[in-house]
């Protein structure tokens, strides 16, 4: 007779984390389009409800951000004016 082999099973899932909220959604802003590199537009703020590193909110412009005429902060989330023809139109 084999020895009896002890085994166990377990579960478990993985659940999403909470995601970042903004203070105001969406933010909108107005800027001269002759103003200087480096101007600071506006700031954005979010929280996170989770803890520890899964609550540190980081910031970046996935989108819009037409010739790069913006720039954020990943940390402070200032939103800076990063070339000198910002948002200009034909």
């Amino acid at each position: 007779m084999y020895p009896q082999k002890n085994t166990h099973s377990s579960g478990f899932k993985i659940l999403p984390q909470d995601a970042p909220s903004f203070a105001i959604d969406p933010y909108a802003a107005s800027v001269n389009e002759r103003e200087t590199p480096g101007y600071d537009v506006l700031t954005v703020v979010a929280s996170d409800p989770d803890i520890g590193v899964n609550g540190h909110v980081t910031y970046s412009i996935s989108a819009g951000n037409t010739g790069s005429a913006f720039w954020v902060d990943p940390t402070s989330g200032v939103v800076s004016t990063s070339n000198s023809r910002v948002a200009q139109r034909p």
